[in-house]
């Protein structure tokens, strides 16, 4: 009897589990595909919002001896109507900030350190603002995922693809070292991830925490490797939202040896101040009036040339006076060249003369 009683007692408990684990799934289904189509639509209409993602990429076991374990984190800032977008980025143990700006068919990557500014050209272009969205909004369906459950408020996991909830070329590094031995990452096409999906009101977050375990691929020569993924993507509507103003007072911007980077416009009786480097050549924009100038700076013995052009880059002499000065012909575009010789913190100035 007793025996009788343990065992419908078991029944009856796993009945109730079973029962609790279809009612999380129905309820997970039902809120997942309430929340998720709001959150989207709300992503879509924003024109500024903030992503930030920590990925680990673990190798387990391989035998190819170059692949090695890559960290990196992320963060950016995004507005849809600016042609800039704020990056905090780390790939291992190396970290950089910058502003990227597309400038018709110039993309420019101004690097931040401290409040010293230097523009560049990028290896590549894959920082823009379409690219800094890692969590796959495009590709994400609630039709996709399986295995839902409710785990808490307005909190989901299940498990999808992993293509499908995050894309592995936006991840830095990963896709460079990967490409080595795939070139279109499909051997990733049948990982099933775990994912638990939170959306909470105030600011619009969806935080995002994705999950590969112990994935193997195996590649035509015989070589293998087995791989941890683990993604952590916040991603925000804020209430405040500022872009760091790389061309504004609180930075100082480099010149450097390319005159499409002369970006920051600098007028009449502005001071110029930026660190120089000893035969770092550097090109300075400014916009004058039609007028004299006399040339300030406390440096001129430190450097072994400089010069004046209009914007067709056409020299304009100096003119023959006891002190460095020019005259400007037209009110418009100039650009000022410097060459110096030693490191020094350069201050210059351009003073109409009256």
């Amino acid at each position: 009897m007793k025996k009788l009683l343990t065992i419908s007692l078991v029944a009856a408990l796993m009945f109730v589990l079973a029962g609790c684990d279809l009612l999380s799934t129905i309820q997970a289904i039902k809120g997942f595909a309430q929340d998720y189509p709001v959150y989207s639509q709300r992503y879509t209409d924003a024109t500024q919002f903030t992503v930030s993602a920590v990925t680990d990429l673990t190798v387990t076991d391989t035998n190819i001896p170059e692949m090695t374990s890559v960290h990196s984190e992320v963060y950016y800032m995004i507005d849809k109507n600016s042609p800039f977008l704020y990056a905090e980025e780390t790939l291992d143990d190396v970290s950089s900030t910058s502003v990227y700006e597309s400038a018709g068919s110039l993309y420019i990557q101004y690097v931040i350190e401290d409040q010293i500014v230097t523009p560049t050209i990028p290896i590549s272009e894959s920082t823009t603002q379409s690219d800094s969205n890692i969590f796959n909004m495009d590709d994400f369906s609630v039709t996709d995922v399986q295995n839902e459950n409710l785990i808490g408020d307005h909190s989901y996991q299940f498990d999808i693809y992993l293509s499908q909830v995050i894309d592995l070329e936006k991840l830095s590094g990963f896709a460079d070292k990967l490409k080595l031995f795939d070139e279109d990452l499909s051997s990733f096409d049948n990982a099933l991830a775990n994912v638990i999906l939170t959306f909470t009101d105030y600011e619009s977050v969806m935080d995002i925490q994705v999950s590969l375990t112990d994935y193997t691929i195996t590649f035509e020569d015989d070589s293998y490797l087995t791989v941890s993924l683990t993604n952590h993507t916040i991603m925000t509507i804020p209430t405040e939202f500022v872009m760091p103003d790389v061309f504004g007072s609180d930075y100082q911007m480099v010149a450097v040896d390319n005159i499409e980077l002369a970006r920051k416009v600098y007028h009449a009786n502005e001071v110029i101040v930026y660190p120089v480097t000893a035969e770092q050549n550097g090109w300075i924009q400014l916009y004058l009036e039609a007028g004299t100038y006399d040339l300030m700076s406390n440096q001129w013995g430190l450097f072994s040339s400089s010069s004046v052009y209009d914007s067709t880059q056409t020299l304009i002499p100096y003119n023959s006076v006891g002190m460095i000065q020019f005259t400007a012909p037209t009110e418009g575009t100039y650009y000022f060249y410097l060459v110096p010789t030693t490191d020094c913190t350069l201050d210059l100035s351009f003073e109409p003369v009256i």
